[in-house]
């Protein structure tokens, strides 16, 4: 257990550091952002032919970075694609409901057992097999989503797929902050 904490603290820092680097702040459409991110893992969608189905509404813009951004949404897409059977299909969907952006990634390959669920955002977490993962994608994105003041939560049943939901304060127009 010691040496987790240590790893942990080790992670920590370094997450502290890459997100000092990355600290512009600006207004990034997340709907054109994540675009970008499908298609630097369009391959592998591909290669196991799992069907994307994307609905994103135009303008989701929020305060963020947009590397981070793309970071988010390349974990959620490598963690549904791993989950996903071949043939199988992800659902990605964008929206602003008042002064929110939602943004979701659902799958409905194997879900995690529930008595996992409270671990998932954990660092090296991991359901997947020894050297598959390494148990960061979801304990970064939950800390970036924090740091651009979101919400990131994960629902899954066993056998019927995971669903991750994000929220964020949507940027207005001359909204500088």
């Amino acid at each position: 257990m010691e040496q987790t904490s240590r790893c942990k603290q080790i992670t920590d820092r370094l997450l502290r550091y890459a997100h000092k680097r990355g600290d512009e702040r600006e207004p990034i459409n997340i709907g054109a952002a994540s675009i970008q991110a499908f298609g630097l893992i369009e391959h592998k969608t591909k290669q196991k032919k799992v069907n994307m189905e994307v609905q994103l509404e135009n303008d989701l813009f929020v305060q963020g970075n947009e590397n981070e951004w793309q970071q988010v949404v390349l974990n959620l897409i490598a963690n549904a694609l791993d989950a996903s059977a071949e043939e199988g299909v992800i659902e990605v969907k964008g929206w602003q409901e008042n002064e929110v952006v939602h943004f979701t990634v659902r799958d409905y390959g194997e879900g995690i057992p529930t008595h996992n669920l409270t671990k998932v955002f954990d660092p090296f977490y991991t359901t997947k097999s020894v050297g598959q993962g390494t148990g960061l994608g979801l304990y970064v994105s939950y800390g970036i989503i924090q740091q651009m003041k979101g919400n990131m939560t994960l629902e899954s049943k066993e056998g019927q797929g995971t669903i991750v939901k994000i929220t964020l304060p949507l940027h207005k127009v001359g909204d500088y902050n």
